[in-house]
C-alpha cells in the first residue's frame, strides 16, 4: 500500500497529489501505534515532498490531523511549523515532537501569529517565552500571558509588568498569575483597572510578609511551596504504584492532574494502568470522537464527575465548545465495562501488549 503511495506521488497532476496527501496522512493516523520506525520515516519523507504541490487548505489539514501525535516524523513537523500561519498553529500549539530549541529558533523569526500560536502551548518555559515577550506585541502578550502553564525569568515579567501599565487587557491577564512577583506586583498595582487592582491588593496583603531576595525570586515557588510541595514533585512511578496497591484512588490522581494541566503525564498514567502503548492513549485523547478514550477510561472506572473534567480539557485542546462535554458524557455512561475490556483485549493483541489481569482499577 505504502509503495502504492510513493509511485501515487511521482505524477503530475495536481488533484492526483492532493488525492495523496489526504490517503497518506489517514493511512499514518490510523495506524499511527503500528507503524516501524522505517514506515514513519517513509511517511515523513512523501507527506513532506508533497507540501510543496498543495494549497494551504491541504497543508492546514495535514498540520491539524499530525498536530498531537508522538510519532510525527521530527522533520515533517518542522516544515509544518515553518509554513504560513494556518498551518502552522496547530503544530507549534500542540505538538509534542517539538523541541525547546525548535520553539526558540521559531519564535525568533516568526509572525505574531505564529507566536500566538507557541504562546498558547502548554508548559512553555522561559527561554522561550522570553522571546515571546521580547518580540511580541500586546495581543501575544496577552495570550502568553494568560497561559497560565507558561512560565516566565524575573526578565520577563518585569517587561510584561511595565507594558501592563499602559494596557487594562494585559494588566487584567497578569492579575491572574500566581506566581506574580511581589516586586512587580506592587511597581503596577496603581494602573491596573479597578478589578485586576483588588486581586494584586489582596495576594499583596496575603503576601505581605515574605521577602523577595535580591535575585527576585518568583512567587511560583512559594506559592507550590504552601500548597502541597509533594503534589508537585510526586514522581508519576509512585503515584501508578499507589494506584495499584489501592493506597490511592485513581479519581483523585486523574483530579490532580487536570487541575495542573500535566496532559502527558495523565496520558502515560492511563497508558500504564491500561497496559497500553502511550501512543495509542495519546491519539484516541486528541480524537474529536471520545469512544476511544472512552474505552480506557471505563475500563479502569473512572467516574463520571472525574471524566467529565477529563473532557473540558479535550475541548479546551481540541478547540471545541465546552457545551460538547455533555454530550461526551453521555456517550461514556452507555460504555459498559464489559465491552470495554474486550475492546482493550483485543487492542492489546493488535499491538502486542500482554493481556490485563486486572480490568478495572477501584
Amino acid at each position: 500500500m505504502l509503495n502504492s503511495l510513493v509511485e501515487l506521488a511521482r505524477q503530475t497532476s495536481r488533484d492526483s497529489r492532493r488525492e495523496m496527501m489526504h490517503s497518506l496522512s489517514q493511512l499514518f493516523v490510523d495506524g499511527a501505534e503500528k507503524h516501524t520506525s522505517r514506515e514513519v520515516e517513509l511517511f515523513g519523507d512523501v507527506l513532506g515532498s508533497l507540501l510543496v504541490h498543495v494549497d494551504m487548505a491541504d497543508r492546514q489539514a495535514l498540520s491539524e490531523l499530525i498536530c498531537h501525535l508522538t510519532n510525527t516524523p521530527h522533520p515533517l513537523a518542522l516544515k509544518l511549523a515553518n509554513d504560513d500561519a494556518p498551518v502552522a498553529s496547530p503544530i507549534l500549539e500542540f505538538s509534542p515532537v517539538l523541541t525547546v530549541s525548535d520553539l526558540f529558533g521559531i519564535a525568533g523569526i516568526a509572525s505574531q501569529k505564529h507566536l500566538q500560536a507557541i504562546a498558547r502551548r502548554q508548559e512553555i518555559i522561559e527561554p522561550v517565552t522570553e522571546v515571546i515577550v521580547g518580540r511580541g506585541e500586546m495581543l501575544t502578550l496577552t495570550t502568553v500571558v494568560s497561559n497560565l502553564t507558561a512560565r516566565f525569568s524575573l526578565r520577563a515579567i518585569n517587561q510584561i509588568g511595565s507594558r501592563a501599565m499602559i494596557d487594562p487587557l494585559l494588566g487584567d491577564a497578569l492579575s491572574l498569575r500566581r506566581d506574580l512577583p511581589v516586586e512587580t506586583a506592587r511597581r503596577i498595582v496603581g494602573a491596573l483597572s479597578p478589578e485586576a487592582r483588588k486581586r494584586v491588593e489582596r495576594m499583596l496583603h496575603q503576601n505581605g510578609g515574605l521577602v523577595t531576595d535580591l535575585l527576585g525570586k518568583a512567587m511560583r515557588v512559594i506559592d507550590t511551596a504552601r500548597r502541597d510541595p509533594a503534589s508537585q514533585k510526586r514522581d508519576p512511578r509512585q503515584v501508578l504504584k499507589d494506584i495499584k496497591s489501592g493506597y490511592r484512588n485513581l479519581d483523585d490522581a486523574l483530579d490532580e492532574l487536570l487541575a495542573q494541566q500535566r496532559t502527558n503525564e495523565l496520558i502515560a498514567l492511563l497508558a500504564s494502568l491500561c497496559n497500553l502503548p502511550e501512543v495509542h492513549v495519546n491519539n484516541v485523547f486528541h480524537r474529536v470522537n471520545v469512544n476511544g478514550i472512552g474505552i480506557v477510561c471505563r475500563s479502569l472506572g473512572l467516574g463520571d464527575a472525574t471524566f467529565r473534567r477529563l473532557c473540558a480539557m479535550r475541548c479546551d485542546r481540541l478547540r471545541l465548545p465546552m457545551t460538547q462535554t455533555d454530550q461526551m458524557v453521555r456517550e461514556y455512561q452507555a460504555i459498559t465495562l464489559d465491552t470495554a475490556i474486550k475492546t482493550l483485549d483485543y487492542q492489546r493483541r493488535m499491538s502486542g501488549m500482554p493481556a490485563q489481569r486486572q480490568s478495572a482499577i477501584r
